[in-house]
């Protein structure tokens, strides 16, 4: 479908007067709408079309201005129709490769007249009023511009557009992203030695002014993994740009200081841990990724920072001195990126002592709990109280809950810093900063539950020994065919069916930790193992194209008995057309497919031995 021609917003003045597309202001308030006129189309003014001797200085070569005096020569014979769009579009591509951007766009729009493009008398007319219009407007309206050219396959006055569009507005995201999509897409053939290199610059350029814009990540990882580059797209599909991708676009590496030569305070010493294997109810063998396993676990620690700056978004957290230097180990995502954007906006000052528990990812239910909650420990083992901070900053407060949970650990909501969106840059007179933590520990897992597992939290529910914690509300990563399998559990077997995201965060606590068997697809819910009690037994249910073992770890540590059952391919599923919206070109995000019997089976044997 051929895009429309039009503005999202209207077109405004110098003076702040709207304009609506394809009129003209006439003594300041009247519009009148512009008929077509063919004599406008040889109207070029010399700004816009410069005579020949203004062109020698920028091409060397004769024969190119030769080319630009027959086209104009052309066109004065026959100003319009078929033959005259093509030399337009001629002399467009001669005054593109010219660098004449502005120009070239008004050949591109004088070819759609001539040609007779969808909505070109519209374009046409509202480029004429551009140059009374406020600059950022200018850049808006070319980048709209742009949008329509390409959708018109005039792909050369699409990328003109898109270039002018950003030296009007170099800051705009939106407008990289879409000149990283013109490189992707284009399909001239004789791009393709640059193609990715120009594209990746381009999305890189939207990311240093705005981190958190998500389409150029998304589209990166389509970059990349149609170039073969599969590590780096999946990075880039996780919002985490690799370091490496960077450091080749700035030619520069950051400075870092190592958290040890600050004012650092040692808690744990490096450690490990080890796994016992999942089991699968079948009495099938493990699945690869859930065999015993052991791993490192990283020293723990806080740091103080006089003057200590932080950029804490929802994919990356960055930490920096005062003099600037990046803290790697305090750091985690695309913390090279954000170290090199020199577009960044500027810190908000705050005056006091804040404790930063802002992490990557902390937003989502698993991480605000294992990676953000839980380092207020490592706070306190360095001898820190709430009472001694001003301020406590953490990633959200938009959901049910973050809130309960501060509420229930005493944290003032006048005390906390939001990172997202408002203070994501902040500087503060004193910056204290307890190290991250990227897998799950017994230490984790101990304090969640002293922090939480109270009498009256647990007494908050009435007891239900077995429960299936359903997906049905996601919107990805559900059970095919859940109700039946919902329903037989029910009939056969008194399970209790939970929605979590309906419960209090309480009320979730209360019914894991009363909970002798759960059931349940692999999802954040299962976070809130950490509070069962050791010796539960514990399905997880997979897609065979994604098993991780973020729970399985928990359950392990804290003496659960865990097993698993991984579902079928979904191109085996008997009906493909029901399930299209359980299909997904993330791995992690696919819907989980276990065939009624198999499942009925796995349950039976599981249940025998509760």
């Amino acid at each position: 479908m051929k895009r429309k021609y039009a503005l999202k917003q209207p077109v405004r003045n110098a003076q702040g007067m709207s304009r609506p597309w394809g009129m003209v202001w006439v003594n300041g308030h009247s519009p009148q709408p512009i008929a077509r006129s063919r004599v406008l189309i040889l109207s070029l003014s010399p700004s816009q079309l410069p005579a020949s001797p203004s062109l020698a200085g920028l091409d060397p070569q004769p024969t190119a201005l030769a080319r630009l005096a027959e086209l104009r020569s052309a066109l004065r014979q026959q100003p319009i129709g078929p033959e005259a769009a093509v030399c337009y579009g001629q002399l467009g591509a001669a005054l593109a490769r010219l660098g004449r951007r502005v120009p070239a766009l008004w050949a591109f729009l004088h070819q759609a007249l001539c040609a007779g493009w969808d909505d070109a008398d519209l374009a046409y007319q509202e480029y004429h009023l551009l140059p009374t219009c406020a600059i950022e407007q200018q850049a808006h309206a070319h980048h709209q511009l742009a949008l329509w050219l390409r959708d018109q396959d005039c792909w050369l006055g699409a990328r003109m557009a898109l270039e002018e569009a950003i030296a009007l507005n170099p800051d705009a995201p939106t407008t990289w992203t879409a000149l990283g999509d013109w490189w992707r897409d284009c399909p001239d053939p004789a791009l393709e030695p640059e193609r990715v290199d120009r594209a990746l610059a381009a999305y890189l350029q939207a990311l240093y002014r705005n981190p958190t814009y998500r389409r150029p990540y998304d589209h990166l990882f389509r970059l990349l993994q149609r170039a073969g580059r599969f590590e780096d797209a999946l990075s880039c599909g996780r919002k985490w740009v690799p370091r490496s991708l960077v450091l080749a676009d700035r030619q520069q590496v950051p400075p870092e200081l190592p958290a040890a030569t600050l004012d650092y305070c040692p808690i744990d010493p490096a450690d490990r841990v080890q796994l016992k294997a999942s089991r699968s109810p079948l009495g099938e063998p493990p699945h690869p990724d859930l065999c015993a396993t052991e791993y490192e676990v990283d020293p723990t620690f806080v740091v103080t920072l006089p003057q200590g700056r932080a950029w804490t978004d929802h994919y990356t957290s960055a930490i920096f001195t005062e003099t600037g230097a990046l803290v790697q180990e305090l750091s985690l995502g695309s913390v090279e990126l954000v170290a090199l954007s020199e577009q960044l906006p500027p810190p908000r000052r705050v005056a006091g002592t804040v404790a930063l528990l802002s992490v990557a990812g902390g937003s989502m239910f698993c991480h605000w709990l294992l990676n953000l909650l839980s380092r207020l420990r490592l706070l306190a083992d360095a001898g820190w109280t709430l009472d001694q901070f001003d301020y406590v900053a953490v990633n959200e407060q938009e959901y049910r809950y973050q809130v309960e949970t501060l509420e229930l650990l005493g944290i003032s909501p006048q005390k906390l810093i939001i990172s997202n969106p408002d203070d994501r840059h902040i500087v503060a007179d004193r910056l204290v900063v307890p190290s991250r933590v990227d897998r799950a520990t017994p230490w984790i897992c101990d304090t969640l539950r002293q922090l939480f597992l109270r009498p009256a939290i647990i007494q908050s529910m009435a007891p239900r020994d077995r429960l299936y914690i359903s997906r049905d509300w996601a919107k990805y990563r559900r059970v095919v065919d859940d109700r039946q399998l919902s329903d037989w559990l029910v009939r056969q077997h008194g399970f209790k069916i939970v929605l979590l995201e309906s419960l209090s965060f309480a009320q979730q606590v209360s019914l894991l930790a009363q909970a002798k068997v759960v059931i349940a697809p692999h999802g954040a819910g299962l976070t809130n193992l950490v509070f069962c009690q050791p010796g539960t037994i514990v399905l997880e249910l997979f897609s065979p194209r994604y098993v991780p073992s973020y729970f399985w770890e928990i359950a392990d540590l804290i003496g659960l008995a865990h097993y698993h059952l991984v579902g079928e391919p979904l191109d085996h599923y008997p009906d493909p057309e029901a399930i299209l919206n359980y299909r997904f070109s993330d791995p992690g995000a696919d819907g989980i497919w276990i065939p009624f019997d198999r499942f009925q089976t796995a349950v039976n044997h599981l249940l025998t031995q509760s």
